[in-house]
C-alpha cells in the first residue's frame, strides 16, 4: 500500500507540477487575448461609425437607377407587346426628376455618372430640382448631359416651389422648345477623386477601369490603380492620363 501510495502521491506530484509548469503559458495567453480584445473594440466602434458616415447623406445614384431599370423593363414590355424586336428611344417620353435639398455626396460620382450615361443612351432626361445653399455639380451634369432642366432654389429666392414645379419640370420636352426655360449656366465639369472624395481639376484616371485619383493617393504615387489592380509605367501615370476640367 505504501509503495501504491508513494507512486500515487508521486504520479500526483508529477501532475501539479506539470500544470504548475503551463500557468504562465496559459497567463501569457489568457493577456494576448485580452489585449487584442482590447484594441477590437474601439477599432470595431470607428469602423462602425465610419461605415454610418459614410451610408449618410442622399441616395440620389441609387434612385436615378432604380428609375432607369423600370424605364428599361417598360421599354422592353412596349417592344415585346406592339412593336415587335425594336422600339425608337423616343416612342417613350419618359423622365426623371430629382429633388435634392443638400451637397452632393462625392462617394457616389462613379455610380451617378453611370446613371447619367445610362439615362442618357436610353434617351431619358433628367430634371434636377436643388433646394439649399449650393448647387449641387452632379445634377448640374445629369441636366446638362441628358438634356433637362435645372433650377436652383436657394433661402433668398422668392420663386414658389409649386409655380416651379409647374412651369419649368411639368412641361415636356416638345414643349420646352416653345418656352423661356431657365438657362444652366457655369456647369461644373469637376470630377471627384475616389481616394479622398473631393472635386479636382487634374487627376490620374486609369486607363481600364476609368477611376480617379488626385495627387495625393497612393495611386499617383506608385502607379498601381486600386481597383482594377493595374500597374501603369510612371511616365503613363504622369502623362496622357491626367484630366482637366472635366475633359
Amino acid at each position: 500500500d505504501g509503495g501504491g501510495g508513494g507512486g500515487g502521491g508521486g504520479g500526483s506530484g508529477g501532475g501539479v507540477a506539470s500544470v504548475g509548469g503551463s500557468d504562465r503559458p496559459v497567463e501569457s495567453i489568457v493577456e494576448s487575448i485580452r489585449r487584442t480584445l482590447a484594441e477590437l473594440v474601439p477599432l470595431r466602434a470607428r469602423r462602425a461609425a465610419e461605415a454610418e458616415a459614410a451610408d449618410s447623406g442622399p441616395h440620389v445614384a441609387s434612385a436615378v437607377s432604380r428609375c432607369l431599370c423600370f424605364v428599361s423593363k417598360r421599354v422592353r414590355h412596349l417592344a415585346d407587346a406592339a412593336m415587335g424586336g425594336g422600339i425608337d428611344k423616343g416612342a417613350i417620353d419618359a423622365r426623371i426628376l430629382v429633388v435634392q435639398g443638400g451637397a452632393d455626396v462625392a462617394r457616389q460620382y462613379n455610380a451617378m455618372m453611370n446613371a447619367i450615361f445610362s439615362a442618357a443612351k436610353l434617351g431619358v432626361v433628367i430634371d434636377a430640382l436643388s433646394i439649399g445653399r449650393s448647387e449641387p455639380p452632379m445634377l448640374q451634369q445629369a441636366a446638362f448631359l441628358t438634356k433637362g432642366a435645372f433650377h436652383h432654389l436657394d433661402a433668398k429666392s422668392e420663386d414658389p416651389l409649386l409655380l416651379l414645379l409647374f412651369t419649368v419640370f411639368a412641361p415636356d420636352v416638345t414643349t420646352r422648345k416653345v418656352l423661356r426655360m431657365p438657362p444652366l449656366r457655369d456647369v461644373d465639369f469637376r470630377a471627384s477623386c475616389l481616394c479622398h472624395q473631393r472635386a479636382v481639376d487634374e487627376a490620374l484616371v486609369c486607363p481600364v477601369c476609368l477611376s480617379i485619383f488626385c495627387e495625393d493617393s497612393d495611386a499617383a504615387k506608385t502607379g498601381a490603380c486600386r481597383v482594377c489592380g493595374l500597374n501603369m509605367p510612371s511616365e503613363t501615370a504622369a502623362a496622357a492620363v491626367a484630366v482637366r476640367n472635366g475633359s
